[in-house]
């Protein structure tokens, strides 16, 4: 119970973080992944999905909840839907993010 309130105040905190910080771009809020690949707008539904779990399992890798393995196999299958999302497949991209997180043990 703990750690679903922990992920949730969390995501709160990411999104917020997130928020501001594109409002400081001045332009479209647009999201990276760290190895560069697939651009997807942070507004968009399946984009906001994408950008807070991958804020969440950065967080994890950084306090040592998950390994750098399993990190890096996330955000491998983050980065397919991301692909999606900017194309356009917004189901495909829910459903890519839905599977990993149920996959990886997340809420």
């Amino acid at each position: 119970m703990r750690r679903g309130k922990v992920l949730g105040l969390g995501c709160l905190l990411a999104t917020g973080l997130l928020l501001a910080l594109t409002g400081c771009q001045g332009g479209s809020p647009s999201e990276t992944s760290s190895s560069g690949s697939a651009t997807v707008a942070a507004g968009s539904g399946c984009g906001a999905d994408i950008a807070r779990f991958r804020s969440v399992v950065t967080r994890d890798l950084a306090s040592g909840d998950v390994n750098r393995t399993v990190h890096d196999r996330i955000m491998g299958e983050l980065n397919r839907a991301a692909a999606a999302c900017s194309a356009g497949r917004e189901a495909e991209a829910a459903g890519v993010v839905r599977a990993t997180k149920q996959r990886f043990g997340y809420p």
